[in-house]
């Protein structure tokens, strides 16, 4: 309220549109009540409103009372807590997922190496038998193992070493040689293949199995800083290949454009691993 349109400061609780001093100095100055219209401001005994001074009433606007604020500051804190509630039980829900998930793939992982380990004591004991062979009986092992490795083969899945399908890389390359000899969807260097076989779905191993891709470490055992790569023919025991061994072409290890044949160990050091099909 401003008196003699004077602007006083005056405390929040003169503020009060229930203060009782506000009846008694209505009745002296003869103002007529209307209620809830207009805010009585300081109604101190020692200020006193002479007759005919005029009053200017302030119309407030309509406030929340405590009970509606705490109302509504409650349902957001509820609703608030809701949801972190359902953010926990989503969030233990994927832990529990995830320890079930990493559970198995330990148990998984147990029981390929525990196959791993009896296939490669069996392959040990059959090299042994081989090597102990001579005449006729070495014939015949070789020719099984020739049947083997092809079954071997065919049960690696499809494969797109029966013939190329286009042809772009570099020519006189070994990357140009292999692409004559399997279908390589992918782009790359040599040192790129084995990455790239694998994001296309391509299965991959560290055994020679006829008619694989062998990918070789870059700038390791002679080989360049691009890497290198060639094309698996056949795979020991078989005739001039060795337990152990498979036998392999490639161009431009021995010369650019040159085609050149190698019988090599299966552990040599600087294998990165063998591609087989899709």
């Amino acid at each position: 309220m401003y008196l003699l349109r004077l602007a006083e400061a005056a405390h929040a609780s003169y503020f009060d549109v229930d203060d009782p001093a506000r009846a008694s100095l209505e009745r002296k100055i003869g103002v007529a009540r209307i209620q809830n219209r207009f805010v009585q401001a300081d109604c101190r005994p020692d200020r006193f409103l002479q007759p005919r001074m005029k009053i200017d009433f302030v119309v407030p606007q309509r406030l929340l009372d405590h009970q509606q604020v705490e109302g509504i500051e409650l349902a957001q804190v509820l609703n608030l807590v809701e949801r972190l509630a359902a953010s926990n039980l989503s969030i233990v829900a994927e832990q529990n997922s995830i320890r079930a998930d990493a559970s198995s793939a330990q148990s998984l992982e147990g029981q390929l190496a525990a196959q791993s380990n009896q296939l490669l004591v069996v392959l040990e004991s059959r090299n042994t038998l081989f090597a102990g062979l001579n005449g006729p009986a070495r014939s015949i092992a070789a020719e099984i193992a020739n049947v083997d490795n092809q079954i071997a083969y065919l049960e690696a899945g499809p494969h797109v070493g029966s013939g190329a399908c286009g042809n772009h890389f570099a020519y006189g390359f070994c990357t140009y040689y292999v692409a004559t000899r399997r279908c390589v969807p992918w782009l790359g260097n040599a040192g790129s293949w084995f990455i790239a076989a694998a994001q296309m779905g391509y299965k991959e191993g560290h055994l020679p199995i006829a008619g694989a891709i062998v990918v070789f470490w870059p700038g390791q055992g002679g080989v360049s800083s691009e890497g290198h790569v060639a094309y698996v023919e056949a795979v020991g025991p078989a005739a001039g290949i060795p337990a152990g061994s498979f036998k392999l072409s490639e161009m431009n290890f021995a010369g650019w454009n040159r085609v050149d044949y190698r019988v090599i160990s299966d552990t040599t050091s600087n294998i990165e691993g063998f591609i087989y099909g899709q």
